[in-house]
């Protein structure tokens, strides 16, 4: 493809902008194949950098459209609607510290609480083989038997917290999601 092609391209590509935008950004990509020229390039490798005429236009148009919608949310509707959902976040967040804050931090206490318990009753094992070698002849069996069941009961309560853990989050994301909702409206 040559300079002419890519052009060519390019504005069609850009059909759906007003000829002064539509004008400018040729006259940018023009800029680049004069640059391109001084620098001792050829026009292929100007493309190459370039990339695809249909992206560049693609990507053009989306900022357009960004810049366009940007300029446009700002009606006597939409401040309304700012002013609601501002007083609503605050009131959310208020509403999230004085009364839902104390038992977030508290079922948070006992998910840390419960996954400790888990952690160190399923790694009792490996203290008491450690305390074999400290301390031998002690009553090996009595203790192995409670190290045991120490282990099994960490492996279920861990099961367990496995369980309530993705049911505490879901609860929490769904939570999130309200205040969102309640917040755009």
């Amino acid at each position: 493809m040559e300079k002419r092609g890519f052009m060519r391209e390019l504005e069609y590509h850009l059909r759906g902008l007003s000829v002064a935008d539509k004008k400018d950004i040729l006259q940018d990509y023009e800029d680049h194949f004069k640059i391109g020229e001084i620098d001792g390039k050829s026009e292929q490798d100007v493309i190459l950098e370039l990339g695809s005429p249909r992206m560049i236009a693609q990507e053009r148009l989306a900022e357009r459209q960004t810049v366009h919608s940007a300029t446009n949310s700002i009606s006597p509707e939409n401040k309304s609607n700012l002013a609601r959902s501002l007083f609503l976040a605050i009131v959310l967040l208020l509403f999230n510290l004085i009364i839902m804050l104390g038992p977030f931090v508290g079922l948070l206490g006992v998910l840390v609480g419960f996954w400790a318990v888990a952690i160190s009753f399923t790694l009792a094992p490996f203290a008491w083989l450690f305390s074999l070698f400290v301390q031998p002849g002690a009553e090996v069996w009595a203790e192995f038997f409670v190290v045991l069941t120490m282990a099994s009961v960490g492996v279920l309560i861990g099961v367990a917290m496995i369980f309530i853990t993705k049911v505490c989050y879901r609860i929490v994301k769904s939570y999130i999601k309200w205040n969102v909702r309640i917040i755009r409206g």
